[in-house]
């Protein structure tokens, strides 16, 4: 015991489980400082323990399998130590890589469109739930110069005609969207919500709201179910996912620490915004809620693309969400080939 104890001592291994040691403390330090001990000491302690476990266990196979010798505490926490800040300071990495990347180096765009057809020209201002100051300062900015060359803007708003039919919808998407949710959001991520009325009433009244109720939604949503494999008892036992809990949890945060969350989850939208597929992934997966994404996007689309196309005004801003986009578009150009993509400006929403 003792001579595998003084190799484990050796130099290369000491100067392993002195790094290993330092690592750990000042990791635990700026955990301390950045979120407060007393808001995380249980979740260090069990993610700590269960870390402790495994890897007594994978050393205890690895011994046992390759060395034939038995269990050696001391050889384990010299081991451990180091590569715990291995794989610590990796996973810090990777994710201080992805923070970086797709906040400051590569941060995700919303476009804006001009579309024509020769005879009626479409402004199409692409909008997030929450975003910026700057990227809100830019669409007014957008509308006014858009009002003040003769455009009347259509612009996106789900009417929410009772707090029943919110809470079904909110079931079936998953998520409670309530009024809330969007602040909560903006909160997290240290960006705004929208507020609708901000951007109208500019410069005229020229205004209108294109869209669908929330009561035609879900009617259209659920006519799909009763007509497909699910029924409409799917909705009223979904679960429901809230970001009230979260919000309680990062207000109690110090500064330090509300600062790294909304560092990450700015990351993360910034990295939804770009893949495609990273949002609609959950939407494929489950048969119920694809159902409602398509009355969400198809029908919604389908009833701006005909409002646009019967309407007497030759310039017209349209105020609403990227995934809308192609959807108008390409019906646009079913009524009308000659439909075209004139003009593309980027702005950043979540910077």
């Amino acid at each position: 015991m003792s001579n595998n104890f003084f190799k484990q001592l050796s130099r290369p291994v000491r100067m392993r489980a002195i790094f290993g040691c330092s690592f750990f403390l000042v990791f635990f330090l700026g955990i301390a400082i950045v979120f407060g001990i007393a808001s995380v000491i249980g979740e260090i302690i069990g993610f700590f323990m269960i870390f402790v476990l495994a890897a007594g266990i994978v050393y205890a196979g690895y011994r046992l399998s390759r060395r034939g010798g038995g269990w050696d505490i001391r050889a384990f926490l010299v081991a451990f130590f180091g590569w715990y800040a291995v794989v610590v300071a990796s996973l810090l990495g990777v994710v201080g890589c992805f923070v970086v990347y797709h906040t400051m180096l590569a941060p995700a765009t919303l476009p804006t469109f001009v579309i024509s057809n020769g005879e009626k020209t479409i402004i199409f201002q692409t909008m997030s739930h929450v975003a910026s100051e700057s990227f809100y300062d830019t669409v007014g900015t957008n509308i006014r110069e858009a009002k003040e060359g003769g455009f009347f803007l259509f612009y996106e708003w789900v009417n929410v005609e009772s707090s029943e039919r919110l809470r079904d919808f909110s079931r079936a998407v998953g998520v409670d969207l309530g009024p809330d949710f969007y602040t909560g959001l903006a909160m997290l991520s240290g960006l705004f919500a929208q507020q609708n009325e901000n951007f109208l009433g500019i410069v005229d009244d020229r205004d209108q709201n294109v869209d669908l109720s929330l009561d035609r939604v879900m009617t259209l949503y659920e006519a799909r179910l009763d007509t497909g494999p699910l029924d409409t008892s799917a909705i009223s036992e979904a679960p429901v996912s809230s970001l009230t809990e979260t919000v309680s949890d990062y207000e109690r945060l110090p500064d330090a620490g509300k600062r790294a969350v909304q560092l990450l989850v700015r990351a993360t939208l910034n990295f939804a915004l770009k893949n495609e597929a990273f949002a609609s992934g959950a939407i494929e997966g489950d048969p119920s809620r694809h159902a409602l994404f398509e009355v969400v996007l198809d029908e919604r689309d389908a009833h701006i693309a005909e409002a646009v196309l019967a309407s007497e005004h030759e310039k017209i801003m349209l105020l609403y969400g990227l995934l809308h986009f192609n959807g108008i578009y390409e019906r646009l150009r079913e009524a009308d080939p000659d439909y075209r993509i004139l003009n593309v400006v980027e702005y950043h929403p979540f910077r």
